[in-house]
């Protein structure tokens, strides 16, 4: 499975859009992230915002925040899992 680097906005959203065991894949990576982490992984993905609070702490990255590790490691995880799904 590719690695950090090659993050990139809206990546695996197409899997999501015409798998449905991927799609369950993301579902449950956004109920576990906003449940336990304080933020959505779907919108970190689809829309990589420049700015997010998560769990009370604000996150900034001028390329946007799928760019930080935090995010970035949550994201490539869910992609391959949603990928073998």
């Amino acid at each position: 499975f590719p690695g950090q680097g090659i993050q990139s906005k809206g990546m695996g959203m197409d899997v999501r859009a015409r798998s449905k065991a991927a799609r369950k894949v993301w579902d449950s990576a956004d109920k576990f992230t906003r449940e336990t982490l304080g933020f959505s992984v779907l919108p970190v993905v689809r829309d990589n915002p420049t700015s997010l609070i998560a769990s009370g702490v604000h996150y900034h990255h001028p390329e946007g925040v799928l760019y930080l590790t935090q995010f970035t490691q949550v994201a490539m995880a869910t992609v391959a899992a949603a990928q073998v799904a």
